[in-house]
């Protein structure tokens, strides 16, 4: 394809995209990160098992959660600039405020891209050209798109444009498409445990024991940055069955994808494992047959994936989680 009319699709790490799919699709990944007290780690340097592993023991010696660090505007500003090199237009499908700094650190980086293009011109199209014509085209090349979603929410945007740009679908079509979509991107998930809720401040420490000794799972939805407590079940059983209640009345059935991620428990691991129950399920086993349920219904390709640690941070250990597209209203 010529240069002039390439699309590449760029993304963050909080998107939480499989390999298979970024590396098929040629999704360029910028990456976010956690810091332990003084030790900090992008979030391709941790698997998930191993971010559990060292959340727990964090949490454990501080009692404080991780800081999950966004991208910063020069990481952007970075691949925006090499991938520049390859392609002509640029669509970008990242995490917005206030889940994540991302959206503003990524306009950060794009005004950082203008400047560098600006002063790269020689100077007489410098003096015969206005900022504002500078800038407009810029922003045709570059375009930033604000996902209101997380996780596979973003990411389920990042792969349908993937997939348009490599059909050679033009720039404006992507964005049109993507920014159609938008609405209609839901991420339903239920927690394990409110104790990362509670470590995060979005809780406080009695609603997190209150919640703990009635044994309540929350089945949370994100739609539109906006994130809404659907319901409140007494069991773990009970939230997965709302789970696909609720995806199996919303699902666009025509929509050729649909995620279904995870995040292990600390028992899953074989250091914290002492405690497990008798018939115990890891959170690897639910999510597979939470998948199995909506398979029933839903006949499209099933994403299967596990929760990345910037995402798993907030949600916490043995979280799983739906993202689909809704059906139009």
């Amino acid at each position: 394809m010529n240069v002039e009319n390439r699309v590449a699709i760029v993304s963050d790490s909080m998107a939480d995209i499989p390999e298979e799919y970024r590396n098929s699709l040629d999704i360029q990944i910028v990456q976010g990160g956690l810091s332990f007290g003084g030790e900090s780690f992008s979030q391709d340097q941790l698997s998930p098992q191993e971010f559990v592993r060292r959340m727990a023991k964090h949490l454990k010696r501080t009692g404080e959660l991780p800081k999950s660090n966004a991208p910063n505007p020069y990481d952007y500003y970075r691949a925006i600039n090499t991938i520049s090199r390859k392609s002509n237009l640029i669509v970008v499908t990242i995490a917005p405020p206030p889940i994540s700094s991302s959206y503003d650190n990524a306009l950060a980086g794009l005004s950082m891209y203008y400047r560098a293009e600006e002063l790269d011109k020689p100077e007489s199209l410098r003096q015969n050209a206005s900022h504002e014509q500078i800038g407009q085209e810029m922003k045709d090349k570059v375009q930033i798109i604000n996902s209101q979603s997380v996780s596979m929410g973003s990411g389920l945007l990042a792969v349908m444009a993937a997939e348009m740009a490599k059909r050679g679908m033009p720039c404006e079509d992507i964005c049109k498409e993507i920014y159609d979509l938008i609405p209609r991107i839901s991420v339903v998930f239920t927690i394990d445990t409110l104790r990362n809720l509670h470590a995060g401040g979005r809780i406080s420490r009695t609603r997190e024991l209150i919640a703990s000794m009635l044994k309540i799972k929350p089945v949370i939805e994100i739609n539109q940055s906006k994130d809404t407590v659907l319901m409140r079940p007494r069991t773990r059983e009970k939230s997965l069955t709302e789970l696909v209640n609720i995806v199996t009345g919303q699902v666009d059935l025509d929509f050729p994808y649909l995620s279904v991620l995870y995040l292990d428990k600390m028992e899953d691991l074989p250091e914290f494992g002492g405690n497990r129950e008798l018939r115990y399920r890891s959170a690897r086993n639910e999510a597979s047959e939470l998948a199995d349920r909506i398979s029933d219904y839903y006949t499209k390709k099933i994403i299967f994936t596990e929760v990345g640690s910037v995402v798993g941070v907030h949600a916490g250990p043995g979280a799983v989680a739906v993202a689909y597209v809704k059906k139009r209203p």
